[in-house]
């Protein structure tokens, strides 16, 4: 800790501008569900205000620090001393306060909310590659299900890098809707969603799920049932996709034809995959394959559905690059929900900073007169640059500090019997990101 009389390193009055792109009432949120003060624990941990806990464990999950590193940058900071062992159980504690700030915070609810899908709890499944602490490459595999009415991280599941993209990876239920890409359209994983008592919708995979005429057993005539269809048309075939054990799975498979535009792009796409002849014939047509009743949600329906779902998709893979969603700092089912949540929890709050989402919740922000947001024709250079502001406003260093506050974290480091490598290695990743801080603040 800094001793008193010594400079303050740290200038935190960024962080109180910051904290209002929180929501409203956040602080009490937290203490009612598991980050306030008790009577219990470490001396230390235990008295922190939950204010200190929140900024300490975004700041950590922002940076991608470590739990020794992030106690002894604290400890450097003159802000508290509590050891990385109590800054792991505020992350165990974590989940539900931050769960809460994400529902509040997202305006997805009233396009995915379960009453305008038919009474659907909408799921969007995916997995990203991940890495170890330390290692370089692609190690793990990070499976999620994102609820879309609140955006909550509904189930995570981290295995290793082999094991591929499947709704075995997943608990669900009846009324459960799980949306996905063609990787998981294939029939082993689909039985397993259906078994389950959930339904599906999935980009069709001709090549993985061979589908056949419901109760004639002919194979579909890909080539047939498109062949006809102008740009903007759609028609749906009863359909049912084959398994090797148990009965066959009842669905459809609806086809649009692309606009002539989006039918070049894609083509292009295809051209640029070096993909074969039939996937370039197939590509100006949108084809899915869905469990979902038509009495319930229409072709119409779904198709809306899933290109709402691939906006969503589209933003979640540019938060994962611009904020490092791929870093797992463990793999201690305790702590990766937590951390992940806290990602996205930063997300929004970059994207409220910068106005480009509106607060949905009574915000400070939602309050006063807004400004014009920048043009969403700039999508990346906005996450960029509101990610850097966030990290600005959670942990910004005087610059005339800088060198004091690396001679206080080492020794911290040391005290914390960190490697000399180790500990090196951590404060030049620290360094490397505090470069463009810098230079922001120099501009």
């Amino acid at each position: 800790m800094a001793q008193q009389g010594e400079p303050a390193v740290v200038d935190l009055k960024n962080w109180q501008s910051l904290k209002s792109t929180l929501p409203v009432g956040w602080e009490e949120i937290a203490k009612k569900l598991g980050l306030g003060p008790s009577d219990s624990g470490p001396h230390n941990a235990s008295q922190v205000r939950a204010e200190t806990r929140v900024h300490t464990l975004l700041t950590m999950v922002a940076w991608n620090l470590s739990l020794r590193m992030t106690s002894g940058l604290f400890a450097s900071a003159g802000i508290h001393s509590v050891s990385h062992v109590g800054i792991h159980g505020w992350l165990k504690s974590s989940v539900a306060p931050f769960e809460a700030f994400l529902r509040l915070m997202v305006g997805a609810g009233g396009v995915f909310a379960p009453e305008r899908w038919a009474g659907y709890r909408v799921r969007a499944i995916d997995a990203t590659t991940a890495q170890r602490p330390g290692a370089t490459g692609t190690t793990a595999r990070i499976h999620l299900a994102l609820r879309l009415s609140d955006m909550q991280v509904d189930e995570v599941k981290v295995t290793n890098c082999k094991t591929g993209e499947t709704f075995r990876n997943f608990r669900t239920s009846r009324g459960a809707l799980d949306v996905a890409d063609r990787g998981y359209a294939n029939p082993p994983s689909i039985a397993a969603a259906v078994d389950q008592g959930g339904d599906v919708l999935v980009r069709w995979n001709f090549a993985s799920l061979p589908l056949q005429m419901r109760g004639g057993g002919q194979q579909v005539d890909v080539h047939r049932a498109t062949r006809k269809l102008t740009p903007g048309q759609r028609r749906e075939l009863w359909v049912e996709a084959c398994r090797t054990n148990g009965p066959s799975i009842p669905g459809r498979l609806i086809i649009e034809r692309l606009p002539n535009d989006q039918a070049e792009k894609a083509r292009q796409r295809v051209r640029a995959d070096d993909g074969g002849p039939l996937a370039l014939q197939m590509a100006p047509f949108v084809m899915l394959f869905t469990t979902v009743p038509a009495a319930r949600l229409t072709a119409c329906q779904l198709l809306k559905l899933y290109r709402l779902r691939w906006q969503v998709e589209l933003q979640f893979k540019r938060d994962k690059s611009v904020t490092g969603l791929d870093r797992l700092p463990n793999f201690r089912d305790d702590t990766i929900k937590a951390w992940l949540l806290a990602k996205l929890v930063l997300g929004q709050m970059a994207r409220r900073l910068l106005n480009l989402e509106p607060a949905q919740d009574g915000t400070a922000s939602d309050r006063s007169q807004p400004s014009s947001p920048l043009p969403v024709a700039m999508p990346w250079q906005a996450a960029v640059a509101g990610w850097v502001l966030v990290r600005i406003g959670l942990f910004a260093v005087r610059l005339e500090h800088v060198a004091l506050l690396l001679r206080r974290l080492h020794d911290q480091l040391a005290r914390l019997k960190t490697s000399g490598r180790k500990a090196g290695g951590q404060i030049g990743e620290f360094l490397a990101g505090l470069a463009p801080m810098t230079s922001a603040g120099r501009a």
